[in-house]
Parts: C-alpha cells; sequence; structure tokens
C-alpha cells in the first residue's frame, strides 16, 4: 500500500506518463496506468475498465459494493487526456468535446491517437481482460477515438451519465425542461457507444427527443443512481447542521442567463452563505460544517465571505473542501442546499433538508412540483425556526416519493443491481455476437 502510494506520486511527480506517450511507448503507458489505477474485485470473471472522473468515481464504489456480480478498474482521466493533448495539441481540450466531430484537417492524428488507443486497451486487456468499458460521459473529446476501438475490438462501451439532476427554467412565456437544455447545450450530437445509463426519465426522453446520432429508445436505459444505494441503508443520524454551498454561476450555465440575473442570484447566494454563518454564530452548541466543492476556488469564496463579515473564527463552524458527502451526511441530522443532489441524497438518508428561498427567479428549485417538501429559508431567524421545529419526512411519504421518482427513478435503493444487470447485458449481448461470427 505505502508503496503503492509513492509510485503512483513519482508516476505525476516526474510526469511519466506523458513522457511514455511522448516515446510512443503504449505499453509502457498502459503498466503506468495500471500503478495509478484503483480496482474493486468482487471474485467476478467480467472486469470493467472505468474512465476516471469525480462523483462518477463514487458511483462506481458502491457498484462494487452493493451490485456486487463485475469487478471494477478505475484509471484516472489525466492519463487518457496526456495521450489526447500528445496528438491534438493544437485542438484545445476546453474547446473540443462538443466540436471533436467538426475539426477537420485531423485524420491523420484521429488515426495515430486510435492506434496508440489500440495497443493500450490491448495490454490492458492482457493484464486485465477488460470485458466492458465505461464512462460518466459520452462527449468528452479525448474518449470519441476510445469508444471507436472498443467497438472494432467488440467490446461494449457504456455511458453511466453523471448529469441530469435538474430544475425546471422558465423562458419566456414557456416552459423548458432543464434536462433538454443540458443535453442539447452540451451535446457533440454523436454518441459513439453500446449502452447510455442514465439517472431518470426526463432525462432519457430529452436524449431521445435531441436527434443524436447513435441514440434511440433502446439506446438509453434509465437505472437510477447508484451511489445512493447506500443512503437507503443508512439508519443512524448524527449531530451536524451541514450546507452544501453552492455556486450560482455552475447552476445555471446552461440557462444563458443575463448579466443583471445572474448577478442578482450572485448577491442572493452570498447574502444566504451569511445568514447561515449568522446561524452559527447565534447557536454556539450547535456545529456548522459548509461543505464546499474540492476546487480551491470554491473553498476561497466562502472563506472569503465568512472574513469579510467577521465569521472567520467561530469554534462552532466549519468550512472544509474535504471529505466526501456521504460522510458529511451520515454525520448530521439537518442538511442545507440548493439544487443539489446532497438534498436528495439527505432525503434518502431521512434527514431534515433546508433550501435557501429564492422562489419567484428564473430558476426554479426541486420543490417547484413539491411545495409541502419544502423548507424554505430567507435568513438566521427561519434556519432556527425549521431547526427547532422541524423533521424529517418518512421515505414512504407518497409526494417525496414522487419527488425521487422524478430525479433518481425508484427510490429502493437497488439503482446497483439495475445498472450491472444493464452492463452484464451489454456484455452479453457482444459475446453472442461473437460466438455467431465465429
Amino acid at each position: 500500500m505505502k508503496f503503492s502510494r509513492i509510485a503512483k506520486s513519482l508516476i505525476v511527480h516526474f510526469n511519466l506518463v506523458q513522457l511514455s506517450v511522448r516515446l510512443g511507448m503504449p505499453i509502457l503507458t498502459a503498466r503506468l496506468a495500471m500503478l495509478l489505477s484503483k480496482s474493486f474485485n468482487t471474485g467476478s470473471k467480467y472486469n470493467v475498465l472505468c474512465l476516471g472522473r469525480s462523483i462518477f468515481d463514487e458511483d462506481i464504489e458502491e457498484l462494487a459494493k452493493y451490485g456486487s456480480t463485475l469487478n471494477y478498474l478505475i484509471i484516472p482521466k489525466f492519463v487518457f487526456i496526456s495521450i489526447f493533448n500528445h496528438y491534438f495539441s493544437q485542438m484545445p481540450l476546453s474547446q473540443s468535446h462538443i466540436k471533436y466531430h467538426e475539426f477537420k484537417g485531423f485524420n491523420h492524428e484521429k488515426e495515430m491517437y486510435r492506434r496508440f488507443l489500440k495497443a493500450l486497451l490491448s495490454e490492458l486487456s492482457k493484464s486485465s481482460g477488460i470485458n466492458a468499458v465505461m464512462s460518466a460521459n459520452y462527449v468528452y473529446a479525448w474518449q470519441q477515438e476510445l469508444a471507436v476501438v472498443c467497438n472494432e475490438a467488440k467490446i461494449p462501451f457504456v455511458v453511466l451519465f453523471k448529469e441530469g439532476i435538474s430544475p425546471v427554467y422558465k423562458g419566456g412565456d414557456a416552459s423548458q425542461d432543464a434536462h433538454d437544455l443540458l443535453v442539447n447545450a452540451y451535446t457533440n450530437n454523436k454518441f459513439i457507444g453500446t449502452k447510455l445509463l442514465v439517472y431518470n426519465e426526463k432525462t432519457r426522453n430529452a436524449f431521445v427527443n435531441a436527434n443524436i446520432e447513435g441514440i434511440s429508445r433502446d439506446t438509453v436505459e434509465i437505472v437510477g443512481i447508484p451511489r445512493f444505494d447506500r443512503y437507503f441503508k443508512l439508519k443512524t443520524q448524527g449531530n451536524n447542521i451541514v450546507f452544501f454551498s453552492f455556486s450560482i454561476e455552475d447552476k445555471a450555465r446552461h440557462l444563458e442567463l443575463s448579466e443583471e440575473v445572474l448577478n442578482e442570484y450572485i448577491d442572493k447566494s452570498e447574502k444566504f452563505h451569511i445568514e447561515v454563518m449568522r446561524y452559527a454564530k447565534s447557536n454556539s452548541g450547535q456545529n456548522v460544517v459548509i461543505k464546499t466543492k474540492r476546487n480551491i476556488r470554491y473553498l476561497n469564496y466562502v472563506k472569503k465571505i465568512a472574513k469579510n463579515n467577521g465569521y472567520s473564527n467561530l469554534k462552532n463552524l466549519l468550512i472544509t473542501n474535504t471529505g466526501n458527502v456521504y460522510d458529511h451526511i451520515k454525520n448530521s441530522f439537518a442538511i442545507i442546499g440548493y439544487n443539489s443532489t446532497a438534498l436528495l441524497e439527505g432525503f434518502a438518508a431521512c434527514r431534515l433538508i433546508i433550501t435557501p428561498d429564492f422562489r419567484g427567479g428564473i430558476i426554479h428549485d426541486f420543490f417547484e412540483e413539491y411545495p409541502n417538501l419544502a423548507n424554505y429559508a430567507k435568513n438566521m431567524e427561519d434556519i432556527e425556526r425549521i431547526v427547532s421545529k422541524g423533521s424529517a419526512i418518512a421515505i414512504n411519504n407518497e409526494e417525496l416519493k414522487s419527488l425521487l421518482c422524478d430525479r433518481i427513478y425508484i427510490p429502493d435503493g437497488q439503482a446497483c443491481r439495475r445498472t450491472e444487470a444493464s452492463i452484464r447485458k451489454a456484455i452479453d449481448m457482444f459475446k453472442n455476437k461473437e460466438a455467431l461470427e465465429a
């Protein structure tokens, strides 16, 4: 274990992956990738190679734990990005995801990239017996040729789409579902793969109706969210109030808001953060945790708000970007958040749910159609009232069940089983095709 950590550190520090790619040594790249990988062996004869990604990795870990009929190997995405960047140095990654198939004059680079990936996948298959490859999205430029290579090698390429838990956005005089906006805004208009697994029915319908090459109703399957299974099994409760900090810019990126409206929401967001800090100061006996996303800019944003308003040194207020969502929810009795998956995870874990009251604006929240489930708070006093009088909603509440079905499909703690069944079906389909062609 210790040696493995040292090896990973050395590989990253000395840019050994990038060096192996520049030297044209895919076998060495594959062996370095294996050293950087994280594996979950359940004793299955089937192995799934996963292209690492935040949140997606949590789904994979839960699949290994609660599905337990497949083995998983997670290779960090930067391995594949390093290969891509070597061959497509003139194609900026930040601009290439939805434009990859439109770029002209890169046929030679695509062929060289594909050849390298073939050798890489062949070596990984020799050491790990790859039966399927899985990713968190279908648009990443760095995986397009890998999907082609998998198809040629008769290895199913499955996407467990890690987006799609969206609020409703009202534009002009007509209502538009944000799922449609999300799919249309970020599509590359071409799906290369075997199966597209999604979290809910609205996301499936958005894909089916988007007229994307390679996607049909048969291609898209609803499975739910694998990482949610553990929350339905969580019976104990903690003592903290956890506020999952949010960035309005992130929440509204695909909604094309005007600068004026966006700034209005940014101001509301900052003021709400201050109200949570006020609550912590006025309730010194209550532990309050503000959990930001991992990137340091999110942490600095909240710490700056605390510093500018005199809340930096509260003993009962922890502002952090560390720890996983599950552990924070496990150690809580109340969850605060805005249009966040953490709210749904909190519901599944039977926590008290609080959300900022931004009603009446152009961004609608999770509770648009389920107002009886919402504990809306505008300020510290609202938070105090809710905490003192509120209680968690039982999972068998019909309105809550309806909300969860809308967002995460069937709230039964069986998403891992459905996901693995779909992957196994894809593997068997390829094996049957192979047998018929033999």
